[in-house]
């Protein structure tokens, strides 16, 4: 009986919208404690979904099937429409950050060498696979000043998205440190320098954007990369002392609690972790990790 339902394009697509809206959701609220995830993409087969104005407009857009190998979700067909092209982004940018964190903290560490090579093997395969799919963003995407309006939101939470995957990708965990081969890894400052040049690139696009669009940067789904941006802003302010530091950590600061006066709760209690932290006399010494307060709702920093 069931087999003899149809649903019309419009139903169709609802419940395409619905389904990765729960997908998306899942990883950006678990993604950064490290929580194993509620939707298992490698047994997801739902299409990518279209965006609104394509179906208000009518627009013939071909579905793109969802595709678990790493090398499909590191491209993008040619000749879409922008607004399809970018929840289609949206979409696989939320897989491999799936991936990353699945790599990261969700995975066993390794206890032999033959481990710890399958690990690397790994890990390239995911530099590869981000890589890939920055250079298959549209040159649009780069320049967020530029996007019509209409686009701003989506665009610019492509951009977060893919900066969170990158600084989650190379920044090298205590757990990762203490495995085989951790003695070869940079130093704790150098990947931290080399770590924070995503998390720059975050703020840098906060500052451009927050006087155009403000509701593209008030989007409650980055709260997560926003919090991971305050923690890496705060651990570099407290080494270098430098003002423009601590001016970066009050603008994100500033978006964490225009979210929770939206009734968001998960903002609300990031901004309270980082306020609790502003609030900490320090001792002299340590080194970036030392001091932050160790903190369950970041495994990272």
């Amino acid at each position: 009986m069931l087999a003899t339902i149809r649903f019309s394009p419009l139903e169709e697509e609802e419940c395409r919208c619905t389904l990765w809206a729960l997908f998306i959701l899942d990883r950006q609220i678990n993604h950064l404690v490290g929580r194993h995830f509620v939707i298992d993409d490698m047994l997801w087969c739902v299409n990518y979904p279209l965006d609104n104005r394509s179906l208000q407009n009518g627009l013939r857009v071909d579905l793109e099937g969802y595709d678990r190998d790493l090398a499909a979700l590191a491209s993008e067909k040619s000749k879409v429409p922008i607004g399809a092209c970018l929840t289609r982004l949206v979409c696989k940018a939320s897989v491999i950050l799936g991936r990353i964190v699945t790599y990261k903290t969700i995975r066993p560490m390794p206890t032999s060498a033959d481990g710890a090579q399958s690990r690397l093997e790994k890990f390239h395969e995911l530099q590869s696979a981000l890589a890939c799919f920055w250079l298959s963003l549209p040159p649009y995407v780069h320049n967020i000043a530029e996007v019509s309006p209409e686009n701003a939101s989506q665009t610019f939470w492509l951009l977060i998205v893919a900066h969170t995957c990158s600084a989650i990708l190379f920044y090298i965990t205590e757990v990762e440190r203490r495995g085989p081969g951790g003695a070869n890894l940079p130093t704790e400052r150098e990947n931290f320098i080399c770590t924070y040049k995503s998390v720059n690139k975050i703020v840098a696009g906060l500052r451009q954007v927050s006087g155009l669009a403000i509701d593209a940067v008030l989007n409650p789904m980055l709260a997560p990369s926003y919090f991971m941006c305050c923690r890496f802003i705060l651990a570099q302010w407290r080494l270098s002392q430098q003002g423009s530091y601590r001016l970066d950590l009050n603008l994100v600061l500033k978006l964490l609690e225009r979210m929770s006066q939206e009734q968001a709760h998960l903002p609300r209690i990031y901004k309270d972790i980082i306020d609790q932290e502003l609030g900490r006399h320090l001792q002299p010494g340590g080194g970036v990790i030392q001091s932050l307060l160790r903190t369950d709702y970041c495994f990272m920093i």
